[in-house]
């Protein structure tokens, strides 16, 4: 069974969760920020700690360890829209950003930028059941992705992709 299903715009919710949304935005940047774990593979969205504060540093999955390089503000953008976000890592404050370069392509790649207003930076977040999340690049429409060809081992690749409904495209905190 599915937790997300398909419409003609792409995503569409199964429980409207504005009000949680709002909880783990909020309590993200309150505690310091929030672990985010691949819903199949239960590692964790990391920047990679070796070229922390460059622009085009890596984001992978890796075993969670509770570092400041696996933990992301999440910053609402849109006061008329709770679900629209920017992603922020805390250990070196760059943002989540989907490269510009290749952003209409499946497989394009997910790299930490200095924080700015690109739409590239900007992230819907769709919620369902069990604190699910899925996050949809605004420039593009495609989701946050962890390629399925190394989805267990540390350093997988994290990419944009047309949202198909594959557990390494769903996310939690």
């Amino acid at each position: 069974m599915s937790v997300f299903k398909r419409s003609a715009l792409g995503l569409s919710l199964v429980a409207c969760a504005t009000l949680m949304l709002s909880a783990i935005a909020g309590s993200a940047h309150a505690s310091g920020g929030a672990v985010i774990r691949n819903y199949q593979s239960g590692k964790c969205l990391d920047a990679d700690a070796n070229y922390l504060s460059q622009n085009g540093d890596r984001v992978q999955l890796w075993d969670c360890n509770g570092g400041d390089n696996q933990k992301w503000y999440l910053e609402p953008i849109n006061p008329n829209d709770p679900s629209q976000l920017r992603l922020r890592n805390v250990a070196d404050d760059k943002c989540l950003d989907a490269d510009a370069n290749n952003i209409d392509n499946n497989g394009d790649k997910v790299q930490l930028w200095a924080c700015g207003g690109g739409t590239e930076q900007k992230w819907r977040v769709y919620t369902g059941s069990s604190n699910v999340l899925v996050f949809q690049n605004l420039a593009n429409g495609k989701v946050l992705d962890a390629d399925a060809n190394g989805i267990n081992n540390n350093g997988d690749r994290v990419q944009v992709w047309d949202w198909w409904g594959g557990a390494n495209q769903i996310w939690q905190n």
